[in-house]
């Protein structure tokens, strides 16, 4: 009895072991942004988008800065597909994108709140709740069309996030960064290049898809790092790993 109950507990451990290495930990980061201006996008003939307060109190320039912050938290090992660009008759490979690697967003914009959580599997296809494309060309202005690198992050917030007459209109979070030579293709640059740099702007946009309208708050970022929060599912690992000497004591009592 005693030896089967050894064999149990190394085999469990070793179970325990493996579920935590080889699982992906989600990365949090937390950020803040100013913002400064805002933009409105229309048809020709159409009038801007009319948009619930605060937002429709906000405009160029402000009379003081929208303070602008929140955290988002992305599953580091989402697969990213490759991206190209067909130059002369030759392919080449500028960047990588990433489908629903967002799993959590809270953002903040003068005590207007909103919340985002995914209900789909990181790297699903088809359906989009978030994104992560980069742009890297292969050589510095080598193809001036497609202009300079860069990283974009979205999160779709969807409808129904305002009350009202404005229920239908759709909701979306972004930041980007744009730089002559960024030089990130490679697995992880998704979480490895979310760094804080002063190229980094986030735009809150709130559109009409049927006006085909669309208001955007301009917000330079003014810090982002990330945030050391172990997820919830290997804490349970840890905590079941630290009960199982006390279970494994017991039942040598009831053994003896």
């Amino acid at each position: 009895m005693r030896r089967r109950i050894r064999i149990a507990k190394i085999a469990f451990a070793c179970f325990l072991m493996h579920a935590v290495i080889a699982h992906a930990v989600p990365l949090s980061f937390q950020f803040t942004a100013t913002g400064q201006s805002v933009s409105y996008g229309y048809p020709t003939g159409s009038n801007p988008l009319e948009v619930p307060a605060p937002f429709s109190e906000f405009i160029w320039p402000f009379e003081a800065p929208v303070p602008v912050f929140g955290t988002f938290t992305i599953e580091s090992d989402t697969r990213g597909r490759p991206t190209f660009t067909n130059v002369n008759g030759v392919l080449f490979e500028i960047g990588s994108s990433y489908t629903n690697p967002v799993t959590q967003l809270n953002l903040n914009i003068r005590d207007q709140q909103f919340a985002f959580s995914s209900t789909l599997p990181p790297g699903s296809c088809c359906t989009l709740e978030s994104d992560v494309n980069i742009r890297d060309l292969p050589l510095q202005n080598s193809i001036p069309t497609t202009g300079p690198d860069s990283m974009n992050f979205t999160v779709l917030l969807g409808t129904g996030i305002f009350d009202g007459p404005y229920s239908h209109l759709e909701v979306r979070f972004s930041m980007r960064r744009f730089e002559q030579d960024l030089s990130v293709i490679s697995s992880r640059d998704m979480v490895e290049n979310l760094v804080y740099a002063t190229s980094w702007t986030s735009f809150f946009t709130i559109y009409d898809p049927v006006l085909r309208s669309s208001y955007q708050l301009h917000a330079p970022v003014t810090s982002l790092a990330q945030v050391e929060v172990p997820e919830p599912g290997t804490l349970g690992l840890f905590a079941i790993a630290f009960a199982l000497p006390l279970l494994a004591a017991r039942t040598r009592k009831r053994v003896a």
